[in-house]
C-alpha cells in the first residue's frame, strides 16, 4: 500500500469508492484534474483500476465499451463537481445499466443534479428513473444511498428539466406508480 500512496502524492491521483463495487471494491485511481473528453475520446484511456500486474492484463483485454464504463463509474463519483458534470457527457452515451442507474443516484448530488437530469431525459430514460426513484422512496427492490427525502426531491428536479414535457411526466409517474 505505501507504493500506492507514494504514487498518489506523486502523480495527482486520487482514490474514488468503487461504491458499487464494479471491480473488487478497492478505490479507483483517477486524475485529481482530468481531461474528461480526452479520457472518454482515447482509444487507449488510462485505467482507474490499482496498478498490479493482474489489474493491467484484465484492462488490456477489456473491450472500450467496458473500458469506458468503468471509467464513467469512476469519474462520476469524481470529489470534483466539475469533473463529475463533465463525465455525465459521455456517460449518457453509454448504454449500460450500471452508468443509467449512476445518473438516477447522481439526481442526490446538488451539484450536478440538474445535468444528470437532463442527460436522463437525452438518453430518454425518465420511466426507468423513476422506476428507480420508487424504490428509493419505498426503500425495496435495487436501492442505492439515496435517502426518500433527496429521492422525491430527484423526481421534482426531472419534472422541472423539461416542464414542457409535463403531460408525458404525469403519465411515466402513473406508469412508475407513484402517486
Amino acid at each position: 500500500m505505501n507504493f500506492i500512496n507514494a504514487l498518489l502524492g506523486k502523480s495527482g491521483l486520487i482514490k474514488v469508492p468503487d461504491t458499487w463495487r464494479l471491480v473488487d471494491g478497492t478505490p479507483f485511481l483517477v486524475e485529481r484534474e482530468p481531461n474528461i473528453n480526452n479520457i472518454f475520446t482515447s482509444d487507449n484511456p488510462p485505467s482507474p483500476r490499482n496498478p498490479t500486474q493482474e489489474n493491467r492484463q484484465i484492462w488490456s483485454g477489456m473491450s472500450i465499451r467496458d473500458k469506458r464504463i468503468e471509467l464513467a463509474t469512476a469519474y462520476l463519483f469524481h470529489p470534483d463537481p466539475r469533473v463529475r458534470a463533465s463525465t455525465i457527457h459521455f456517460a449518457k452515451e453509454i448504454d449500460a445499466l450500471g452508468v443509467r442507474q449512476y445518473l438516477v443516484d447522481l439526481l442526490a448530488d446538488p451539484f450536478v443534479r440538474l445535468e444528470a437530469a437532463q442527460a436522463i431525459w437525452d438518453r430518454d430514460d425518465v420511466l426507468f428513473s423513476l422506476r428507480c426513484l420508487r424504490d428509493e422512496i419505498n426503500r425495496t427492490g435495487f436501492v442505492s444511498h439515496m435517502t426518500p427525502q433527496e429521492a422525491w426531491q430527484a423526481i421534482q428536479t426531472l419534472r422541472t428539466v423539461q416542464p414542457n414535457r409535463t403531460e408525458d411526466f404525469s403519465r411515466w409517474l402513473l406508469e412508475a406508480g407513484i402517486e
